[in-house]
């Protein structure tokens, strides 16, 4: 298994890899993991580590400063105005430095221990290259999971064209080469394959604390679990509280917004979010993360418009069971579940009224009495989404890669 991020690394894109490789023993598979030692990578969560496997090897590749010498020289670049020619600065991303190290650390294993089948995710899509290069050297078949879409990410529109076109080739020898293609929603688009895999994010039942105890406090705490960045910054919805505040719509001293997660890429100084009662809890392990959502009244999940695919936290939202504030794009994953399990209230994120009433609804419920867990949307999830049935899953698609490689 080719991952950048492994723990004791941590943050979103930890979780998939750490659970496959947890469960997958179930099913047949021990794993060999190849990760980053991730200086320049900030989130760190080293309570995983009790969750890998004793039949887990994990090794981790040296790599070369290349993310350092991008963060060094993003000022200088924008001070003189050629931000344009940071993406140069490390291709494919950003842990391009990661490859060779990872590489010849894989071909190593690979002569020690004779696997039978080679996985890569992605972010970043370094490690996809890395599988590419290791599977072409070795024969052996390839898995590649994509966690995000790659050149058909709006993002790439952003690059110069030199490195959007590089960046296609790139997909195309991926996709062309790897014997079975993983995506984590159905809104990830690949170049050439029309049917990837669908293997989703999930969740993990011994992740949750227990049991769920109704909340008492006076004030409705509202939780956003995660960083806020780009345009995943949920000013849509720190603008609606406001008005709601300036309105005598939302009472301020019985309510609470709560982020949980790093502040590290946080809005900027002007936001409306400095006007609210906010209290940051800075990064979390991933347990304390699971407890702060079960300790909420209501729970906001945000994608902005053009955004159609589904985080990884939204299962997880939807397993504590508690009412969840889905401001997101209509049609879009998130907005199809909660709509479908009766999990909360849904807005569009380009909707102000939308949202405000959603929130006045959620803050209304609560005074009421009636905001208690959805025990029916917990069961739902627990059962579609299970961490060790998706494992399963992927098992299958290693058996199958493995077989049509044999014949």
């Amino acid at each position: 298994m080719l991952a950048y991020v492994f723990p004791p690394l941590g943050g979103g894109g930890v979780y998939r890899t750490l659970k496959h490789v947890k469960y997958l023993p179930r099913h047949g598979y021990d794993s060999l993991v190849v990760s980053a030692r991730g200086r320049w990578y900030p989130p760190r969560d080293e309570s995983l580590l009790s969750e890998v496997p004793a039949s887990t090897l994990v090794v981790t590749a040296p790599e070369l400063p290349v993310a350092r010498a991008r963060a060094l020289v993003l000022n200088p670049l924008h001070r003189l105005g050629l931000s344009r020619a940071l993406p140069f600065v490390g291709w494919p991303d950003t842990y391009a430095g990661w490859i060779p190290g990872a590489v010849i650390t894989a071909l190593r294993a690979v002569r020690r221990l004779r696997p039978e089948i080679v996985y890569s995710t992605s972010p970043p899509v370094s490690a996809h290259v890395v599988g590419l290069i290791v599977s072409r050297l070795t024969k052996l078949p390839w898995v590649a999971d994509f966690r995000d879409a790659w050149t058909l990410n709006p993002q790439q529109e952003h690059l110069p064209a030199v490195l959007r076109r590089a960046n296609m080739r790139l997909e195309d020898a991926v996709v062309k080469h790897a014997a079975r293609l993983v995506i984590a929603d159905e809104t990830i688009e690949l170049r050439g394959r029309d049917r990837p895999e669908l293997i989703r994010n999930g969740v993990d039942p011994a992740d949750l604390p227990e049991p769920f105890a109704p909340r008492t406090e006076t004030t409705f705490r509202l939780t956003y679990a995660g960083t806020l960045y780009g345009a995943r910054n949920a000013e849509p919805v720190f603008a609606a509280i406001k008005r709601l505040f300036a309105a005598g719509d939302l009472e301020r001293a019985h309510f609470e917004l709560r982020i949980v997660g790093s502040d590290f890429r946080g809005p900027t100084p002007d936001s409306d979010l400095q006007a609210l009662p906010v209290r940051w809890t800075g990064y979390v392990d991933h347990r304390r993360a699971l407890a702060e959502m079960v300790e909420s009244d209501a729970l906001l999940l945000y994608q902005p418009p053009g955004w159609p695919g589904a985080s990884g936290k939204l299962y997880e939202y939807l397993a504590t069971g508690r009412p969840i504030l889905c401001v997101a794009p209509e049609g879009s994953v998130p907005s199809r579940l909660v709509r479908e399990l009766d999990a909360g209230v849904c807005a569009a994120p380009d909707d102000p009224a939308a949202i405000a009433a959603a929130i006045a609804l959620l803050q209304k419920r609560w005074k009421d009495g009636d905001l208690g867990v959805n025990e029916q949307a917990r069961r739902i999830t627990l059962e579609r989404y299970s961490r060790e049935a998706l494992a399963g899953r992927l098992a299958q698609l290693f058996d199958a890669a493995i077989a049509e490689a044999s014949a």
